[in-house]
């Protein structure tokens, strides 16, 4: 459903107030109802940065990371040719913080 927009929306609209905590809970819900979407984990672990809980940043950052991965993986498979290649993926955990004009 679309539902988890209106969440992640409301909660982006709490970051800008500061209303950090708040911002984590609307996203948790987003996340609950769009599990796959590598936005919304980005986003909450942006505030928790934030608000210095890093490991839980960081389990964001490397959930986004897969659906990001997965997501590629499976659009490049629909359009290539499978190779035998392995590649190790490595993760460089950098903040984003949107700016606020």
């Amino acid at each position: 459903e679309k539902n988890y927009v209106l969440y992640s929306q409301r909660a982006f609209c709490k970051f800008l107030l500061k209303k950090y905590e708040s911002a984590i809970d609307d996203y948790t819900q987003a996340i609950k109802l769009n599990s796959s979407s590598a936005h919304l984990y980005f986003m909450r672990a942006s505030i928790f940065k934030l608000v210095e809980k890093t490991e839980l940043a960081n389990n964001d950052l490397l959930s986004s990371n897969e659906n990001t991965t997965t997501n590629s993986s499976t659009e490049q498979s629909q359009t290539s040719t499978s190779t035998n290649e392995t590649t190790e993926n490595k993760i460089e955990v950098k903040y984003y913080t949107p700016a606020i004009l």
